[in-house]
């Protein structure tokens, strides 16, 4: 579920918060990397957070996760938006 939208400076963060593991949100974040044709700088899975880093068609961005506190998992999304 999207709980949160935001545009601040040319980034725009989404924040997601999903029942599904650590492992599941990565798998499931790095395959919608690659379908937006997003190219994987660098990747971290530790099993109790993780971290994709990604070069877009307008700069770097990166995805992270990590448990909260009620047993979910929140995902941030930050993406670089088209030059100004």
């Amino acid at each position: 579920m999207v709980t949160d939208v935001r545009k601040q400076h040319d980034f725009t963060y989404v924040v997601i918060s999903t029942r599904e593991s650590i492992r599941e949100a990565f798998r499931h974040m790095h395959k919608l990397a690659d379908q937006a044709g997003f190219t994987v700088l660098s990747e971290q899975n530790d099993g109790i957070d993780a971290e994709i880093f990604v070069k877009t068609p307008h700069g770097q961005g990166f995805v992270s996760m990590s448990e909260g506190s009620c047993g979910q998992v929140i995902v941030v999304v930050e993406l670089p938006g088209p030059p100004k």
